[in-house]
């Protein structure tokens, strides 16, 4: 089995000082770390997942800015796939499908910072 971990949105703009700050972001980033070294320990795939905005009336991922950028907690090493999107899904218009079948991927283990912040809220698990 091939793993991935599939690190979704840990950017700025939902940190201190961003422009969509989140509760609980600087802990599930923590722990998003302690994930990404696992995987690097272990020799698993890591795919980040950059969402840059470019729809009209959006306000924060914005390009060129430092909102946009991935948190350095869990900074992408020069041999990681980072993907960057414009939608809110990963998938739509992006090579993420490709990555997953080029790599043989067959198990990703996704980690996305509003749904892990959202389900903390709702009492729900990840």
């Amino acid at each position: 089995m091939k793993r991935a971990l599939l690190l979704i949105d840990l950017q700025n703009d939902y940190f201190q000082g961003g422009k969509m700050e989140l509760a609980g972001s600087d802990k599930a980033a923590g722990n998003a770390s302690l994930l990404l070294d696992m995987f690097r320990e272990t020799g698993g795939e890591i795919i980040h997942i950059q969402h840059i905005a470019t729809g009209e009336g959006s306000s924060f991922f914005l390009p060129n800015t430092e909102g946009v950028k991935i948190h350095n907690k869990v900074t992408p090493l020069p041999d990681e796939t980072v993907i960057v999107k414009h939608f809110p899904n990963s998938f739509r218009q992006t090579e993420l499908r490709e990555v997953i079948k080029n790599k043989q991927i067959d198990h990703l283990v996704p980690y996305s910072l509003i749904a892990v912040i959202k389900n903390k809220k709702t009492g729900g698990t990840l």
